[in-house]
């Protein structure tokens, strides 16, 4: 009796050490932005047409690829629920810009853009 006890603590243990040490979305986004220097720079609206493609690296993270190799990274000013596990998102692109305070919506529900960071490329 006392074994079973004993390797189910184990399992236990070593399921909750497995748990907490996995974070595929932080690995995610610091894997990503490995590849960039922060600027520091910020602007307030980009153009939908010059999108070329974006990344979602967290709960308050969207990389967006730009056409002529510009890349901006949005950081949300709260976690967007759900938005790093299910990395998909919409917004309403009426407008010929995306600007701060803009919503994009997720399956959970809307959430803000904050301004977008210029980021450099490493070399």
């Amino acid at each position: 009796m006392k074994s079973v006890i004993l390797s189910a603590l184990l399992c236990v243990s070593f399921s909750a050490t497995a748990a907490l040490a996995y974070d595929p979305v932080g690995d995610r986004a610091a894997e990503e932005l490995a590849k960039y220097n922060q600027t520091g720079e910020f602007e307030k609206c980009i153009s939908y047409k010059d999108i070329k493609r974006t990344k979602v690296l967290g709960d308050d993270k969207i990389l967006f690829e730009m056409k002529r190799n510009k890349f901006l990274l949005n950081t949300m000013s709260t976690s967007c629920t759900r938005l790093g596990v299910d990395r998909q998102f919409v917004f309403q692109h009426g407008n010929a810009k995306i600007c701060a305070r803009d919503i994009v919506s997720t399956a959970r529900g809307g959430c803000n853009l904050s301004e977008f960071e210029i980021l450099d490329e490493k070399s």
